[in-house]
């Protein structure tokens, strides 16, 4: 696959528009989550190890704790260069961002819903009655939402039924039932970062 090849991939930090690049990060190894289901996108996670490190002009996220829970109704965001309106085929030359509420997984599973397809692996945020949301080109981008002191990356962008529909948000990897591959990933696949 074309997607697992590292020469194919740059990694752009602090970008807010496609039209005005920097300097990219070359990627030294891709690390794909083991457990990962293609069938259910449980556990959609992978890790990009790069050649050199992140030179940060804008504040990175903070990973969430394992145990950290996002009660429904928090108010998040997510951002992105995916396309605009479904079906469009044009992704936004512009970083675009909206605000989402965290909505429960029981709700997000219910018969006018995503019917059990949420994994506790999973995190749904968005708008009931649909119009905001991720879409196609979002995918892998962040879901943050505000603590006391700083931001966290409480979501992955995965997967969703169109984008905007009433009743189907947007489903993101859950980082905080990640965050112990994460670790351990980093821990043992990561070691000799430095050759």
């Amino acid at each position: 696959a074309h997607s697992l090849l590292v020469e194919n991939w740059k990694v752009y930090g602090g970008m807010v528009s496609l039209d005005n690049l920097r300097q990219p990060y070359l990627v030294k190894t891709i690390l794909l989550n083991e457990n990962y289901n293609s069938q259910t996108n449980d556990q959609d996670i992978a890790l990009l190890r790069l050649r050199s490190p992140v030179v940060f002009d804008v504040q990175p996220a903070c990973l969430p704790a394992f145990d950290q829970e996002i009660p429904p109704g928090t108010k998040c965001w997510i951002s992105g260069f995916g396309i605009t309106k479904a079906g469009s085929g044009i992704v936004s030359r512009d970083l675009m961002e909206v605000t989402v509420d965290i909505i429960g997984t029981q709700v997000c599973n219910s018969p006018s819903g995503y019917r059990g397809a949420v994994t506790n692996n999973m995190i749904c945020a968005g708008d009931l009655n649909g119009g905001k949301d991720s879409c196609q080109g979002d995918s892998g981008g962040p879901l943050v939402c505000q603590g006391e002191s700083r931001w966290y990356l409480v979501g992955i962008t995965s997967w969703g039924a169109g984008c905007g529909e009433r009743n189907k948000p947007g489903v993101y990897t859950k980082v905080s039932g990640v965050v112990p591959w994460i670790y351990s990933t980093m821990q043992v696949r990561m070691k000799g970062a430095n050759n």
